[in-house]
């Protein structure tokens, strides 16, 4: 009799065993099941169709983005988008990072400014002109929106282009000199000494020149 009770209380044990291993079992696929049902479940922004179901009422089956790709919308796509790099090369440095959902954004370094908006962030840059054509000065420094902004020299004045506001023409007769050379936009006048000057000096050489010539025939013929 013994060894009967012995035998029912090791079944009982064996049973309650068999229980709790199926029932580790039972939660262990149920575990799978939700995992495949995150995996595999229907389309949705940031997932991409896995698996086309051609039965109706039943789901399409879709999988998250892989890292460093997104998927914006719900279109079908079976191949989600590669995020846009923010290269250092095209003057682009990253504003917002790329998700399952959005694409990065990008933006200017400093000292460019986008040439090429796109939806909120930049796709092109360039960097800022250090200086305006002759003619010209530079009105504004660039900001991350715009080149440097160049101004037209208005009459009278000139810049070679690297200057903050155009300089007057210097004015010749208030130096005592001729103008030899009118300014321009980009050139400064150009003075020199008044000609009725220039013509006095060399008149004045002549007499002197016809003395020596005289007191040197004058010498030969004395000896």
């Amino acid at each position: 009799m013994k060894d009967t009770m012995r035998e029912r209380r090791v079944s009982a044990k064996a049973r309650r065993e068999s229980v709790k291993v199926r029932k580790e079992s039972m939660r262990v696929r149920r575990e799978l099941m939700k995992e495949t049902m995150r995996e595999e479940s229907s389309e949705q922004e940031g997932s991409r169709v896995y698996r086309d179901c051609p039965l109706e009422g039943r789901q399409t089956r879709c999988r998250p983005c892989a890292e460093n790709t997104f998927h914006r919308g719900l279109n079908g796509h079976k191949h989600c988008t590669p995020c846009t790099r923010c290269d250092a090369e095209r003057g682009l440095r990253l504003r917002k990072s790329c998700t399952e959902t959005r694409d990065a954004l990008c933006e200017p370094m400093d000292g460019y400014f986008c040439r090429d908006p796109h939806e909120g962030g930049c796709s092109e840059a360039q960097r800022h002109s250090v200086r305006c054509s002759a003619g010209h000065r530079i009105g504004q420094k660039g900001t991350a929106d715009k080149d440097t902004e160049c101004l037209k020299c208005i009459h009278g004045t000139f810049s070679n282009g690297m200057l903050t506001s155009c300089q007057p023409h210097t004015k010749c007769e208030s130096l005592d000199l001729d103008q030899i050379q009118p300014g321009t936009a980009s050139t400064d006048s150009e003075c020199g000494e008044h000609l009725s000057n220039v013509t006095s000096a060399k008149t004045g050489i002549i007499p002197i020149v016809v003395l020596v010539l005289f007191f040197d025939v004058l010498v030969v013929f004395l000896t």
